[in-house]
């Protein structure tokens, strides 16, 4: 998916399990989720101010939001990541950018797991 690669440079090292969660996601959501962040190279990381052990490097990491997020959408969103989770993975990372109305899944076990956080 043209959408998940790097914007500057293509690269698209995809996890299946992210992937998988996040096309779950979008089934039980029900529309589209455009991606905001997805792979990214170590230039585009620190152009845009990802931190030195970003996911987004290793593939291992979506930022996504919905169409009119409202409140009550944004919400309805997080019980859909949920569900997916439930559904697909034995762990989860889940983070909410509220400023963005962003959300951030990752795969990423080498950091703490079944957490939700706040950025």
């Amino acid at each position: 998916m043209k959408e998940i690669a790097c914007p500057c440079c293509g690269l698209d090292t995809r996890n299946e399990l992210l992937f998988d969660i996040f096309q779950e996601t979008r089934r039980y959501f029900g529309e589209a989720l455009p991606v905001t962040s997805g792979n990214r190279c170590v230039a585009h990381n620190k152009k845009v101010g990802g931190v030195a052990n970003s996911s987004h490097l290793k593939g291992l990491a979506l930022d996504f939001t919905c169409k009119n997020p409202t409140a009550e959408r944004l919400c309805r969103l997080g019980v859909c990541i949920g569900m997916a989770v439930a559904k697909l993975s034995p762990h989860y990372r889940v983070g909410i950018k509220m400023s963005k109305k962003i959300y951030h899944i990752d795969v990423d076990w080498s950091k703490d797991k079944d957490i939700v956080f706040m950025y």
